[in-house]
């Protein structure tokens, strides 16, 4: 019975953002980007850190599954999307994280001024001699070419390359 498989999985993690699979695990291997609450702006003065990333492992045969790990991100998530086998990327409103596949935040992106407020790793504007950046990502797409590479196409048609130098983003 498929239906009440799909019920022990999907309970407990509120609101379902998105989800990928992970590879480079034994048994396939479910990301999501989920909010446990219901939030809503005005609470991020008091540090509502409300997103996490949760990873699952799933058991087909013996229709049981097992969180691996999970970590809090951005408040303002929008998309999770598989880099290849050394993680997967959040990408939010005001920045973009990468979480390896232990389940720790190696690097995050900070996309303009407003991301070390709806942030919660530890996130800087962009180090000299790179430009500080002033967009947002809502309405966005970002598309990844391999695992160091990618494209970010704004809503506006902007595009902007996407690569992880000495393994940072």
């Amino acid at each position: 019975n498929i239906s009440a498989y799909t019920q022990k999985i999907a309970h407990r993690f509120g609101d379902i953002l998105s989800c990928c699979f992970l590879p480079g695990y034994n048994e396939p291997t479910l990301v999501l980007l989920h909010a446990p609450n219901r939030t809503w702006s005005g609470r991020l003065i008091g540090g509502s850190q409300n997103c996490h990333v949760t990873a699952i492992s799933v058991t087909v045969t013996h229709q049981c599954a097992a969180v691996l790990w999970s970590v809090n991100v951005s408040v303002d998530a929008l998309s999770i999307q598989s880099t290849g086998i050394d993680g997967c990327l959040v990408v939010s409103t005001n920045s973009i994280i990468h979480v390896t596949n232990g389940g720790r935040i190696s690097s995050a992106l900070a996309l303009n001024g407003w991301a070390g407020v709806t942030c919660s790793a530890d996130i800087n504007p962009n180090p000299w001699p790179l430009p500080r950046l002033a967009i947002t990502l809502d309405g966005a797409k970002v598309s990844m070419i391999d695992k160091d590479l990618g494209f970010v196409v704004l809503r506006y048609g902007q595009v902007y390359l996407l690569q992880r130098v000495e393994k940072v983003w």
